[in-house]
């Protein structure tokens, strides 16, 4: 070996060294790809939990819709006729046994059909059926062989109780829980009794509560038209003078 060569065997720990450092290499470029990876599932789970968290905001949007639009088509129903029978008392029965109720449903009784009932009743045919799958009603609504709704007279005389019971300020709830009362039958009259007499003691407040609002109304109409008579109105009630 000459002078100033560099033995052979060091070249040994070289290529290890080599080795080394491209398993190092190996090593880091696996785990940035498992980096990479988990940061792909966490954005793929943020954007799972976003477009459920939207679904849910939809579903719930939805929801408030339908009731909001079932309380906008109560307050513009049709009125209910004062000789309209109670359904949770004998089927056409009236203080007056010498006065025939007129039928609910057709002139002769006949069933009648969705649209039918939606025109005597001022409700839509969406809010019929929202009665009927949230269980306000007293009973099943009969179906044809073709599954369409048949309503008997005693189902459109509820829908019409319903209606002023929703137009007068019933929650839901207490209109869902009266007809379920309605429906398990007699024995429960006094639950039923409870139930009326807590909202008409709410009407009653609502009604003296407009009286007192309409009272300073009139008294303000009052004061107007005696100054416009008088043409004493410039300046009256100016906050700028």
């Amino acid at each position: 070996m000459a002078i100033g060569e560099t033995p052979t065997a060091t070249e040994g720990p070289t290529t290890t060294e080599a080795l080394t450092a491209t398993m190092t290499e190996a090593t880091t470029t696996t785990e940035a790809a498992t980096t990479t990876a988990t940061e792909a599932t966490t954005t793929t789970e943020a954007a799972t939990t976003t477009a459920t968290e939207a679904t849910t905001t939809t579903e719930a949007a939805t929801t408030t819709a339908t009731e909001a639009t079932i309380t906008a088509e109560v307050t513009t129903a049709t009125p209910t006729p004062e000789s309209a029978p109670m359904p949770d008392q004998t089927p056409h029965q009236t203080s007056d046994p010498t006065r025939t109720p007129p039928l609910a449903a057709g002139a002769s009784g006949e069933p009648l059909s969705i649209g039918e009932v939606a025109e005597r009743t001022g409700l839509s045919v969406h809010a019929l059926r929202f009665y009927e799958r949230e269980g306000l009603l007293v009973g099943p609504v009969a179906r044809t062989s073709g599954g369409r709704r048949r309503y008997s007279a005693i189902d459109v005389d509820w829908l019409q109780i319903c209606v002023k019971l929703r137009e007068s300020g019933m929650p839901l709830a207490d209109l869902k829980r009266f007809a379920e009362l309605v429906r398990r039958g007699p024995g429960n009259e006094a639950e039923r009794l409870a139930l009326l007499d807590g909202h008409r003691r709410r009407v009653d407040a609502q009604i003296q509560a407009l009286e007192e609002c309409r009272s300073l109304i009139a008294w303000k109409v009052g004061v107007y038209a005696e100054h416009l008579d008088r043409g004493r109105a410039g300046g009256l009630w100016d906050p700028t003078a």
